[in-house]
C-alpha cells in the first residue's frame, strides 16, 4: 500500500514538471499530451496490476502463517496432553 502511494506521489510529480516545463502549454494540444501522457499512464496501470498481485499473494501468504501458527499451537496442545497422560500412568 505504500509502495502503491509512492509511486503515484510521483507520478504526480512527473504530471506536474512535465506540463510545467512545455513551453505555451495553452498551445498543446490534447494529441500532443495524450502522446506524452498514454505510455508514462500505460506503465503506471502495469505497476498499480503488479502491486495489487503482490498484496493478494502476501494476504494469502499470511492467512497460511496464521493457519501454521494454529497448527503448531494445536500440536503443542496435543503433546501437553500426551505428557499429562504419560504423568498419570
Amino acid at each position: 500500500m505504500l509502495l502503491r502511494q509512492n509511486i503515484l506521489r510521483h507520478a504526480k510529480r512527473i504530471n506536474v514538471s512535465c506540463t510545467s516545463n512545455l513551453p505555451n502549454f495553452d498551445s498543446v494540444t490534447k494529441q500532443t499530451l495524450k502522446m506524452v501522457y498514454k505510455p508514462i499512464l500505460d506503465e503506471l496501470q502495469k505497476v498499480e496490476i503488479k502491486l495489487h498481485n503482490i498484496e493478494t499473494k502476501m494476504d494469502n501468504i499470511e492467512a497460511k502463517i496464521d493457519k501454521l501458527e494454529k497448527l503448531v499451537i494445536m500440536k503443542d496442545n496435543l503433546l501437553i496432553i500426551k505428557e499429562d497422560e504419560i504423568d498419570e500412568s
